[in-house]
């Protein structure tokens, strides 16, 4: 994780989340998650590492690529 996406994550948690952080199920879950990506990265090389890193921002861009394509435009045609 950046040390944006940290500072995001914090503040967002610290004032959109409220007590969910306090909630010893969402601690476990955080910790299991933690500890599952400290594994993953373990295993990588320099490349795995870096393509885990860009991750996010492929999903970001997959999903808009994905939002641009199922609109559909008006038709030219009243009534169609």
């Amino acid at each position: 994780m950046t040390d944006l996406m940290l500072a995001l994550y914090q503040f967002t948690l610290a004032r959109r989340m409220g007590s969910l952080a306090e909630d010893p199920e969402y601690e476990d879950f955080v910790r299991c998650a933690d500890l599952q990506e400290q594994h993953l990265r373990a295993r990588l090389d320099n490349a795995g590492t870096q393509a885990l890193d860009n991750l996010p921002d492929e999903l970001n861009l997959q999903q808009a690529r994905n939002r641009k394509s199922c609109s559909v435009p008006p038709s030219p045609f009243p009534g169609s």
